[in-house]
């Protein structure tokens, strides 16, 4: 039997002598050791503590979302596959995986899900400050293939369980990668252990995105018809820039939620955005705006279209939002314009600017150079007070006269600008309904409304995909704007939106803060002549 020994409390009280007679750069080296291994020995212990696989819990594959989820794409069975494929294909965090490990997995799964989590250190409730990063979820409709393939890969110590509970189980798959399988169902993997403590706390109702009232005003209850994507606006754009990828895009919504759906033309994206959060949301319902149709007014060459209601609203949402950080202070714009024009911005413009409004770009053919089409400029605003319009035009058109910077000269019951080599530059006048134009360069030789032989961008066949009706609306013709050299996104949108042809937009701001917003992308003509590069300039 082993002799008990006791503590020599005698020789415990000398070295504390001595070491309180050391100088204090002493005891706080020593002090700063002690905390060293304090800290790397808790650390040891939260690492190793046992994991919460609650092998009863009933929650779908969705319910693996954490609040601060950047966003994610689920896709629904047979559906999506070749995207799900590309995407997971170029995520270079899991081309370390073993060989043929993912793809039998992708194949019989019923339900795919790619998230994508804040780089930076994020505090999560009951785990402290970790690192979460991108993880893949499988919906497993035959497990046995997993299973099958984690023993072969234990064998070759490739992988080891860390824990197992019933049907669940958690562990290392070779030195990268965590993965986790809860009820022989769902398959969760990633690179970072916080990340997949995150999604199994999440999945068992503890800060569960699925669960908060955004989410559920935005995507609802009901099933994902092919593809789902959501996205966290403010969160998805801080990691980027923390990555050093800014994407330059502007926040044009808090979050939104929207399912794809495959058509014979192309993609159809239906969804809602949240433009405000729901405490701050006015919950009357918003008036009709009134609204005058304005596509029927310009030719089917028009490449870029953006059409809305109340221009000097756009103007001030505008003025005080990322555009504004490239233009003068208010006053200092104000001033200048005013110089410029002897017109002030808001006294003769806004204020009778109330209506429909549009802006365009239209693609007309060069007479010197067929193969670089020439762009013109379109502006057509619906005059709530017509004398006022008058007037501001009238006081410009004096003011470039007496200035000597254009000429003016009326023209076909409009008024064209000319450079003093004679030379047009701009065109305006009156349209049906008040409305007002003004075409800038290659637009200045329009026919406006076009004649009733020429077709109207509103009589376009893939105008009937979004209809008519009072909403805002973004056309985007995107393979002539590319031969313009003016297609306005990003190159990361453009790289994507490569095999499209056109993209239709419209959208309409309802009660609550919510958005609803359809969106067309489609796909070229099947005939390799295009209608717009065999149209005729206007006369």
């Amino acid at each position: 039997m082993p002799v008990k020994v006791r503590p020599d409390w005698a020789k415990l009280r000398r070295r504390w002598r001595i070491l309180r007679r050391r100088s204090q750069r002493d005891r706080l080296v020593l002090g700063a050791i002690a905390g060293v291994v304090l800290a790397v020995t808790v650390s040891l212990l939260w690492w190793q503590r046992p994991w919460n696989l609650n092998d009863s819990a009933t929650s779908a594959l969705v319910d693996l979302q954490p609040q601060e989820t950047a966003a994610s794409l689920l896709f629904s069975a047979d559906q999506g596959d070749r995207l799900f494929r590309s995407l997971a294909s170029e995520a270079d965090w899991l081309k370390q995986l073993p060989a043929d490990f993912l793809e039998p997995l992708v194949d019989q799964a019923s339900e795919r899900l790619l998230l994508w989590l804040p780089s930076s250190q994020t505090p999560i409730p009951g785990l402290g400050t970790q690192s979460l990063q991108a993880a893949i979820a499988l919906e497993l409709t035959q497990p046995e293939l997993l299973l099958d393939r984690l023993q072969v890969l234990e064998r070759q110590q490739q992988w080891r369980i860390e824990q197992r509970s019933g049907q669940s189980l958690v562990g290392r798959l070779g030195d990268r990668y965590s993965l986790l399988l809860l009820r022989n169902r769902y398959l969760v993997l990633s690179e970072s252990d916080a990340t997949l403590r995150r999604l199994l706390s999440a999945y068992l109702g503890e800060g569960s995105l699925t669960q908060t009232a955004d989410y559920q005003r935005l995507c609802g209850s009901t099933p994902a018809t092919e593809l789902r994507l959501y996205f966290d606006w403010p969160v998805l754009q801080s990691a980027s820039t923390q990555a050093g990828d800014a994407w330059g895009l502007p926040p044009v919504a808090e979050a939104a939620c929207a399912d794809f759906v495959t058509q014979s033309e192309g993609i159809q994206i239906q969804g809602k955005a949240l433009t405000e959060s729901e405490t701050t949301a006015s919950t009357s319902p918003q008036p009709p705006r009134p609204r005058q149709e304005l596509r029927s007014q310009v030719p089917a060459e028009t490449v870029l279209w953006f059409e809305s209601v109340n221009l000097a609203q756009f103007w001030q949402a505008i003025s005080g939002g990322p555009i504004a950080l490239q233009l003068p202070s208010g006053q200092q714009f104000d001033r200048d314009f005013e110089a410029l024009t002897s017109t002030q911005l808001q006294r003769d413009w806004l204020s009778w600017s109330q209506g429909s409004y549009a802006i365009g770009v239209v693609q007309n053919p060069n007479p010197a150079n067929q193969s670089q089409p020439r762009a013109g400029l379109i502006l057509l605003v619906q005059a709530s007070n017509r004398r006022q319009a008058e007037q501001s035009w009238q006081k410009l058109d004096e003011h470039l006269k007496k200035t000597g910077q254009l000429k003016v000269v009326p023209a076909r019951g409009s008024t064209l600008w000319q450079l003093p080599d004679g030379r047009p530059i701009a065109r305006h006048g009156w349209l049906r309904n008040n409305v007002s134009f003004l075409t800038v360069a290659a637009g200045t030789t329009l026919t406006l409304p076009p004649p009733s032989d020429r077709p109207s961008l509103a009589t376009t066949p893939t105008a009937a995909l979004t209809g008519d009706g009072p909403s805002d609306r973004l056309i985007l013709k995107l393979t002539q704007l590319r031969q313009l050299g003016l297609l306005p996104l990003p190159k990361l949108l453009q790289d994507r939106l490569q095999p499209f042809d056109q993209l239709h937009l419209q959208w309409q701001k309802s009660r609550a803060g919510v958005t609803p917003f359809e969106l067309w992308l489609t796909l070229p003509p099947s005939d390799s002549v295009k209608p717009d590069d065999a149209a005729e300039p206007d006369n």
